[in-house]
């Protein structure tokens, strides 16, 4: 599924979401609802609607936003934005992947994003103790999520029940994100070396991805 150059064009990169993962187009009215529920608006004065595409299973959503200009048949330019990727748990951003640039594989790229979370998604856990679908929280650091039950009064331990993020994806998800951390944690450390802090482009990003906490963890 993520062979390198299997994503050709926007065009293929649409069939593999809709036809092969489930996904639909997000019309403008359904985009206008998003970014309210979101409580957002974008960061600087944007021309025309790209599309996106949502997929939705066990009670969550998994949105995508591509750059991409359906009614110009194009990208938008270059270093002007990325790929996105969240998933929205009752009506809230619970999860935002990292975004993808505008590099020579960015479709390919984007749509690993999309494959990883649409895993999530449709692998969302159960509870061990009660049954019930987990939920995503927050961790102690700025990316860090994990899936929680904090139905405690159901637990026989009376205790909330913890399960990593990465719990319910394919080995190939995971060896996906596996690499990924690996070269996160190399280009961190080399940031520090630098006499720099982590993620400072990221707390600092305006409009639509400014409500992150700025008390995490780096």
């Amino acid at each position: 599924m993520l062979k390198k150059f299997e994503v050709r064009d926007f065009a293929h990169f649409e069939y593999l979401l809709c036809q092969r993962l489930g996904f639909k187009k997000i019309t403008l009215d359904e985009f206008r609802e998003r970014l309210r529920q979101l409580g957002k608006r974008p960061p600087r004065p944007r021309e025309g609607r790209e599309t996106g595409f949502e997929f939705k299973a066990k009670e969550l959503t998994v949105i995508v936003w591509t750059t991409y200009l359906e009614d110009k048949g194009e990208f938008r330019e270059k270093g002007t934005d990325a790929g996105w990727v969240l998933i929205i748990q009752n009506g809230k951003r619970a999860h935002f992947s990292r975004p993808a640039p505008r590099t020579k594989n960015f479709l390919l790229n984007l749509y690993r994003r999309v494959w990883t979370n649409w895993c999530r998604v449709s692998n969302r856990p159960r509870c061990p103790e009660c049954n019930g679908y987990m939920d995503i929280t927050k961790g102690r650091y700025l990316k860090q999520r994990y899936w929680r039950c904090v139905r405690r009064e159901l637990h026989k331990i009376k205790k909330k029940y913890t399960l990593g993020f990465n719990f319910a994806l394919p080995p190939r998800a995971k060896k996906f994100k596996e690499s990924e951390y690996k070269r996160r944690k190399k280009y961190n450390a080399q940031v520090r070396e630098a006499g720099k802090q982590p993620y400072v482009a990221m707390l600092r990003r305006r409009g639509w991805t400014t409500d992150e906490p700025k008390n995490y963890r780096t």
